[in-house]
C-alpha cells in the first residue's frame, strides 16, 4: 500500500492522482502526457508556426484545462486576415469554435489531435489508477482478518504503553485492589486538572495542583462524607477526582496518588 499510494491519498478530492509515481510504468507514461507545460517550448513553437502561416504577430496559441489548445485572434486582426487572400485561405482550413467580445477562437486538426491525446491520457490515468486500487483492495481483503487482529493487538499495546508513559511522567502509583468496601486515597490528584496546571504553569503562573486525601470504609472510619465549601472551592473536582481514581485502578492503570487502596466497585453514581 505504501509503495502504491501517495501519503496523502485519503485527503485527495479527485478521481485520480493518488498512485505514487514509479509504481506503474503504464501510469507514468500517461501521467507524463498530462504533465505537459502550457508554457513549454512546444507551445512557443506552435505559436511561431501559426503566426508565420497566417501572417499575424497578434495570434496566440492558448491552452486552457477545460478547452485544451486553440488559436486566439482579436476581431480586428481576424477581419484583416480575411481580406487577404492567402491568409483567408489558411483560415478556411481552421475550425471556428468560439466567438467572444474581443476575439475569435480557432482550432486546427493538429491542435484537435493534441487535445484528443490529452483527453485520452486523462481517461487512461483514471482507468489505470482504478485498476491498481481495485487490485490493492482485493489483496487487502485476503488478509482482512489478520489485519484486524494486528490492529486490535496494536491498539491494546498502545493503551498499555500510553498508561505506562503517563505513570512515569506524572509520578502515578500502583494501586492496591482487594475485595473490601474500602476506598483509601492519600494525596490523590485529578489527572486532567493537574495536566492543565502543568501546561499553564510556565506561561500563566498557575499553581501546582493541591493533592487531597479520602478514606471511606466501614466503622469506625465511616462510609459517607459530607463535603462543604464555597463556590469554586473544588468540591466537584474532588468528587470527580476520586471517581477517576476508582475507574483508573479497576481498568489496570496506575493512579495519580501517593497511595491508593481500592475495593471492588460495580457502580458509580454522580450528579454534579
Amino acid at each position: 500500500i505504501h509503495a502504491a499510494l501517495k501519503d496523502d491519498y485519503a485527503s485527495l478530492n479527485s478521481k485520480s492522482g493518488f498512485v505514487r509515481a514509479g509504481y506503474s510504468s503504464e501510469l507514468d507514461k500517461w501521467q507524463a502526457v498530462l504533465r505537459h507545460d502550457p508554457k513549454s517550448t512546444e507551445k512557443q513553437q506552435l505559436q511561431t508556426k501559426y503566426r508565420e502561416l497566417l501572417g499575424s504577430t497578434r495570434l496566440r496559441v492558448v491552452f486552457q484545462a477545460e478547452k485544451g489548445y486553440f488559436l486566439d485572434l482579436p476581431h480586428e486582426e481576424n477581419a484583416k486576415l480575411l481580406k487577404n487572400e492567402d491568409s483567408r485561405h489558411e483560415l478556411e482550413k481552421l475550425t471556428l469554435f468560439q466567438s467572444l467580445k474581443n476575439s475569435v477562437r480557432y482550432r486546427s486538426e493538429e491542435l484537435r489531435q493534441m487535445n484528443r491525446e490529452l483527453t485520452e491520457a486523462a481517461v487512461e490515468v483514471e482507468r489505470v489508477e482504478n485498476d491498481i486500487f481495485s487490485k490493492l483492495r482485493d489483496r487487502v481483503l485476503l488478509v482482512r482478518d489478520e489485519l484486524q487482529a494486528m490492529a486490535s493487538a496494536i491498539s491494546q499495546i498502545d493503551v498499555v504503553c500510553s498508561h505506562a508513559q503517563v505513570a512515569l511522567d506524572r509520578n502515578f502509583t500502583r494501586p492496591l485492589l482487594d475485595g473490601s468496601c474500602e476506598l483509601h486515597i492519600e494525596d490523590g490528584r485529578h489527572a486532567v486538572v493537574e495536566a492543565a496546571h502543568l501546561r499553564g504553569s510556565n506561561s500563566k503562573g498557575m499553581r501546582a495542583f493541591v493533592p487531597n486525601s479520602l478514606h471511606l470504609a466501614a466503622k469506625p472510619v465511616g462510609s459517607c462524607w459530607l463535603l462543604t465549601g464555597p463556590n469554586m472551592g473544588g468540591k466537584s473536582t474532588f468528587l470527580r477526582q476520586n471517581a477517576h481514581l476508582v475507574v483508573l485502578a479497576q481498568m489496570g492503570s496506575f493512579v495519580p496518588a501517593k497511595f491508593a487502596r481500592v475495593g471492588l466497585v460495580d457502580k458509580l453514581f454522580c450528579r454534579v
